[in-house]
């Protein structure tokens, strides 16, 4: 007996696709978005920061884009050719954008810090002798304290 793949109309489970795939491409969008702008925030007028935080922006950018584009991609198939499994492609492919997104940003971290990574000194705070760090040892107290009453 060979069973028949019921279409996707008799399923009733078409809301929860919407609603599956609407929340991705919002939640996608505001993850962005809000990176966009915290980063955008942070920039500092030196132009060495400036141009890493508009590359950050930028793959921020460009993940946003592909993985929201092909979920809306799923929804649009979904809504017009609903008889059809079409819709399936898109979502397939879904996981392993969002992956390989992940993975590109992970894998570029090494490239930024070949190009950006130079111009900057990084210098733990444990490194510095506590007399030189003030009020570490109590030695800017008395100068904080206001005018002496002997006087």
């Amino acid at each position: 007996m060979i069973a028949r793949i019921p279409a996707v109309s008799e399923l009733h489970f078409g809301w929860l696709w919407f609603a599956m795939l609407g929340s991705q491409t919002c939640v996608d969008f505001t993850l962005a978005l809000s990176l966009c702008t915290s980063l955008w925030k942070s920039r500092t007028g030196f132009h060495g920061t400036d141009s890493l935080v508009n590359v950050l922006i930028m793959y921020a950018v460009n993940t946003c884009v592909l993985t929201a584009s092909t979920s809306i991609a799923s929804i649009v198939t979904f809504a017009l050719v609903r008889d059809t499994y079409v819709f399936v492609l898109f979502a397939m492919i879904l996981p392993g954008l969002m992956l390989n997104s992940l993975l590109a940003v992970l894998n570029s971290r090494q490239a930024l810090r070949s190009i950006y990574g130079p111009q900057g000194i990084s210098v733990h705070v444990s490194k510095f002798p506590s007399s030189a760090i003030p009020f570490a040892s109590g030695a800017g107290e008395a100068s904080t304290a206001g005018p002496s009453s002997s006087e």
